[in-house]
């Protein structure tokens, strides 16, 4: 290890857009003719989704390469220093160059053959876990020890711009910051920043966050998955890996992240994790206030809240059972409940006193983080799905009137916060009587994609969404009208879509009762109350809408017994249902053409003559 830890941004490899380090073990011990391989040919080996894809490894050539939109020049520089000043202290893959291509940053690194450490934790001993915690200690201890010189001192990314932690990924880009307390400043302005200047607030958190402390070069992501082991016994860790939020931050950060990376009330986290790393309680307590007002890994928000909430009681689940319904060739999943039979109804109000608006002022226990001036984001207090969660707009807005732009505009956030950590989300708004709403207060409603899975194997059911925007489209036994959404698209060109779509919804609902004998009305609707009744659905790739007929179909049992009504509201676009009385699960099992007789029945007839792609 050099004795030198200091470190400046001058010391960094200049960040040209193609490097190659000829000094590496790639190239000093490799063949003389021996080059790293093109962007294109480590597409050419990727798999996983383009936006995000998977490292691809040569093992032959003892390489890897970590490649992507998101993917920068400072992670590789990073890896480069790391090595040069603390040398194997702090196991680093060697690296071997990297190169630019379009929009995207190719790193080439050392491929290291080990398991990552949630691979294998739960079949260490006691002793062997206390052990790999001993060597984080030393490593991370190590790692913070390098410093700034005390006249050239800042916080961001390792290469003086602002700092690369996800926890900032929805917002501007700011810094490098001149000091622990214009780092913390910024921090606590960042929930506020859509107030308007004259409000002030007393806010609680800011003064956990100490001035004073220390600026260190920080991981920023020591979650098990970034710890590398080796695969023989006793077990030692043999690197730390995904550098790509690391750089220079106050010295409670690395505490706060590696918590926040872990789930609230796991082992990890609250055995473990204080045995490398000094607990900065207080410190965590105002990262993790600011970090959900503003959206910062909303996953990880979602799931926190959601397994806190349902252990103290401030909502509840209702287990399910499963089965997969053929509608067609098309598959649905049929989930009952007995339990959701008893959920408790609202008692009926005076007509003269308001009823009680769930989304006004949601409990704290339910909340889960502000997404913008406008909306913010609350769980499910009666919840089938794990993790199901709500974007309600602040201020009272009818769930009758047509979505806005900025409605669509949350909504496609909280999509794109959960795709940019490899999770799904399927979205879903009921507008109208017949669509299955239940409150007049504008909301969306977003079911995590491995949540619906539960029950299930992974080869038994697939989002149906997923199918309607792409052709051939499928056809159901009602009409629905469906658009791919670009992957760049913005709110505005999702709201467009939006408004084609129920424009024809309108249209179509018009010619059906103009051929009951209604008079043909046909002016467009682009705000304002909708005059129809529909279900919307989306994904991070289509937006899907479903015109309403009507709510659901009474269906008869084997008996002659006269059961339901079986209602559907905007989950039916996903390839779901749900009951809550044995006779219709035992029903709707035996005899699946009565999902077709229920599908056709809550809509418009398929074969009515309007086309349902845009």
């Amino acid at each position: 290890m050099s004795q030198s830890l200091t470190i400046t941004p001058q010391q960094l490899p200049e960040a040209k857009d193609n490097v190659e380090f000829l000094d590496s073990s790639f190239f000093k011990f490799g063949a003389s003719s021996r080059q790293l391989p093109t962007p294109a040919e480590v597409r050419a080996q990727s798999v996983g989704p383009k936006d995000k894809p998977v490292p691809v490894i040569f093992d032959h050539l003892n390489l890897l390469v970590k490649f992507g939109h998101r993917v920068t020049i400072a992670e590789a520089q990073c890896l480069w220093i790391i090595r040069r000043v603390l040398g194997d202290a702090v196991p680093v893959p060697e690296l071997y160059g990297w190169k630019v291509d379009g929009s995207e940053v190719f790193i080439y690194m050392e491929y290291i053959q080990g398991q990552e450490l949630r691979c294998r934790w739960d079949s260490l001993s006691i002793s062997e876990k206390t052990d790999i915690c001993n060597q984080l200690k030393r490593m991370i201890t190590t790692l913070h020890q390098v410093h700034q010189p005390p006249s050239d001192q800042f916080i961001g990314s390792i290469n003086r711009q602002s700092p690369l932690d996800y926890v900032f990924a929805l917002m501007p880009a700011a810094g490098p910051f001149p000091s622990v307390k214009k780092f913390n400043d910024w921090l606590a302005w960042l929930p506020g920043r859509f107030l308007p200047d004259h409000i002030k607030y007393e806010d609680p958190w800011r003064p956990l966050l100490p001035d004073t402390g220390r600026i260190t070069l920080t991981h920023g992501d020591l979650h098990q998955g970034n710890i590398l082991i080796s695969l023989t016994n006793p077990p030692q860790v043999i690197a730390i890996i995904d550098w790509g939020q690391a750089g220079w931050y106050p010295d409670y950060w690395e505490y706060c992240k590696a918590a926040y990376t872990s789930w609230y009330s796991g082992e990890w986290r609250n055995r473990w994790i204080p045995l490398f790393l000094a607990p900065r309680l207080e410190e965590h307590e105002a990262f993790s206030e600011y970090t959900m007002a503003i959206g910062a890994g909303l996953p990880n928000l979602v799931h926190d809240k959601f397994y806190k909430a349902r252990n103290d009681g401030s909502l509840t689940y209702y287990p399910t059972q499963v089965s997969i319904l053929c509608c067609d060739n098309l598959t649905f999943q049929l989930r009952y409940s007995p339990a959701l039979a008893q959920k408790p109804k609202a008692n009926k109000q005076d007509p003269t006193k308001k009823p009680f608006n769930p989304f006004l002022n949601p409990s704290p226990r339910l909340h889960v983080t502000e997404l913008s001036a406008t909306h913010y984001v609350v769980l499910n207090k009666f919840a089938v799905v794990p993790e199901h969660f709500i974007v309600a707009t602040k201020e009272f807005k009818p769930q009758t009137d047509l979505l806005e732009e900025d409605d669509l505009g949350a909504a496609y956030a909280c999509l794109a916060a959960y795709h940019a950590e490899g999770k799904e989300l399927f979205g879903f708004f009921n507008s109208g009587q017949h669509s299955g709403a239940s409150q007049p207060h504008r909301h969306i409603q977003f079911l995590p994609v491995d949540s619906m899975f539960e029950g299930l194997k992974s080869d038994e059911w697939k989002p149906l969404i997923d199918r309607l925007a792409i052709d051939p489209k499928p056809d159901l036994p009602f009409l629905y009208f469906s658009s791919p959404i670009p992957k760049d698209a913005t709110p505005n060109i999702i709201h467009k879509a939006y408004l084609k779509m129920h424009d024809q919804a309108c249209h179509a609902m018009r010619q059906l009762s103009h051929n009951a004998g209604g008079d043909l009305d046909r002016t467009t609707v682009v705000a304002g109350p909708s005059p129809i009744s529909y279900n919307l659905g989306f994904t991070n790739k289509a937006i899907v809408l479903c015109p309403r007929a009507a709510e659901g179909l009474k269906i008869s049992s084997e008996s002659g017994e006269l059961l339901g009504p079986v209602a559907l509201n905007g989950t039916v676009l996903a390839g779901t249902l749900l009951v809550k009385s044995d006779a219709e699960w035992s029903t709707l099992q035996n005899d699946e053409k009565k999902l077709k007789d229920i599908l056709s029945a809550i809509g418009i007839p398929q074969n009515h003559p309007v086309q349902h792609s845009l």
